[in-house]
């Protein structure tokens, strides 16, 4: 069997993580790319594109990884790393073959933007487990927007590739994970490796891609990531904030909605 390529997008605190330690634990001949082809909280870039620009070099697979997975700056890429130049050549051929071949497809995290945007806030240090700083409604509005602009261009992967992209929520994923994955195994031929693997450890988020190096593994508190009761730690102005700037019909159709006053 080819190995199949599944590039992963989400905002972070969507469950890229799990997602991706999941698809590691129970599909043979596949692999998850975070950065490659450009960063997975970041806006897709015209793949289509950068490969028909690609023909011109010398060794056009290469070219078109190399230019897909810089173009947009982030966080944990960089075009100086010499360890990310090399990880982008040994993996080009393949990925170059899968785009072109067929074996090629996207998995989406996605996440109730309510619980999202507590767990954001903890994780950039908006907020504890019981208040926020005064100072982050500004801050909040503008990742609500970043996460409107972020979905467009994700669901609209989706619409142009129905057959080759899944959109997975984090929900599911925290209340069963064996069915959550179940889209991926309709994807591109995706075969399991045997019976279900459940992770109770995540893949470490330092790490750059997928099988650049030895995956180091992170607990995974379920019960932190469930959020069962986590609305209530929103204060009035900050629920406001999610409520007024999130494009809801955009994500009605995956049972997302404003919550009531």
């Amino acid at each position: 069997m080819a190995t199949v390529f599944l590039k992963q997008y989400g905002e972070r605190r969507t469950g890229t993580n799990v997602l991706r330690a999941l698809t590691a634990a129970n599909f043979q001949d596949v692999v998850v790319l975070m950065h490659i082809l450009g960063d997975k909280h970041s806006p897709p870039v015209p793949l289509d594109d950068f490969w028909r620009d690609a023909q011109q070099a010398a060794n056009p697979a290469f070219e078109f990884v190399s230019r897909a997975t810089f173009a947009v700056p982030a966080l944990t890429t960089s075009a100086d790393d010499r360890r990310q130049i090399a990880e982008v050549r040994r993996c080009a051929a393949a990925v170059a073959e899968a785009f072109t071949s067929g074996s090629f497809g996207w998995i989406i995290s996605i996440r109730n933007p309510y619980t999202w945007a507590i767990s954001l806030a903890r994780f950039l240090g908006w907020a504890n487990r019981r208040t926020w700083s005064n100072d982050s409604i500004d801050d909040l509005r503008a990742a609500c927007r970043r996460f409107n602009e972020n979905y467009k261009a994700w669901f609209a992967l989706v619409e142009a590739h129905p057959a080759r992209a899944v959109i997975v929520r984090h929900e599911d994923l925290v209340h069963d994970q064996e069915r959550a994955i179940e889209p991926i195994e309709h994807l591109l031929g995706c075969k399991r490796r045997g019976a279900f693997r459940p992770v109770d450890r995540v893949v470490d988020p330092a790490i750059w891609d997928h099988e650049a190096m030895p995956m180091a593994q992170l607990p995974y508190d379920r019960d932190y990531y469930a959020g069962t009761a986590i609305l209530g730690n929103l204060g009035p102005a900050h629920r406001d904030a999610i409520t007024d700037s999130i494009d809801w019909p955009r994500l009605a159709p995956l049972g997302y909605a404003p919550a009531a006053a």
